[in-house]
């Protein structure tokens, strides 16, 4: 049974997947590349970044929640939204909330430039660290779970409101990470992310698809659910 858990894990922790991600998001080629001066500051930016950033947060299992079409109820809150066609319509095994936020260090929230390149570049390394993160914890919890099928949904997509951000939130304590959401649904740290995980477990429990394969984009030979046959 997964356990819910306090996360917090330091920059450096991520570098090999941030690198990675890092250095898609800066966009260069081998016909394009960057000038001495451009990776001089984005080495330092992102040495910087990683010797400051720590990612906290939280994930919470969900101990009862309900699954419909049009909407998530989690501890007797309705959150909205629209089940995508390719989702099972079977009741996940599992569903976890959570949330993850940067904090810096004193020295690195004093010192960013606020115009130029190297500020960009540091957004960008900021970014590349969260999405390391964010990863890895799936990548965590498919492995802790053992699922065969895991799926994430979050505030903004799907036709789920941005301001049920707040109903997230509020579930996971994020007044604990000093956390806040406005009244459209952003939240402060800009750079914070939050969500659900639904893990189907069984294979059983995927039930049948909505799409048939004649409509599918998935190569079948490489698709995880034509090779468990739920879509056939």
């Amino acid at each position: 049974m997964y356990k819910s858990k306090e996360i917090i894990c330091r920059a450096v922790d991520l570098r090999t997947k941030a690198l990675q991600l890092g250095q898609e998001m800066l966009g260069r080629s081998a016909q394009s590349p960057r000038t001495f001066f451009q990776m001089q500051e984005s080495n330092r930016e992102r040495a910087q970044v990683e010797a400051q950033l720590i990612i906290q947060g939280r994930i919470e299992v969900v101990p009862e929640f309900s699954y419909e079409e049009k909407m998530i109820r989690i501890a007797g809150q309705e959150i909205k939204w629209q089940r995508p066609a390719h989702f099972p319509s079977t009741k996940p095994d599992f569903l976890l909330a959570y949330v993850l936020t940067q904090r810096q260090g004193e020295e690195m929230a004093g010192s960013g430039k606020t115009q130029g390149q190297s500020s960009i570049y540091k957004h960008i390394w900021e970014n590349a660290y969260m999405d390391a993160a964010r990863i890895i914890l799936t990548q965590n919890v498919q492995l802790q779970t053992q699922a065969i099928r895991i799926e994430s949904i979050a505030p903004g997509f799907d036709q789920m409101p941005l301001q049920d951000t707040q109903t997230l939130l509020s579930y996971l304590d994020g007044a604990t990470y000093q956390i806040t959401v406005n009244e459209y649904g952003m939240m402060v740290p800009e750079k914070t992310v939050i969500g659900l995980y639904l893990v189907w477990k069984e294979q059983e429990s995927l039930g049948r698809g909505k799409i048939p394969c004649n409509a599918c984009l998935t190569p079948n030979q490489q698709c995880q659910f034509c090779m468990f046959g739920k879509y056939k």
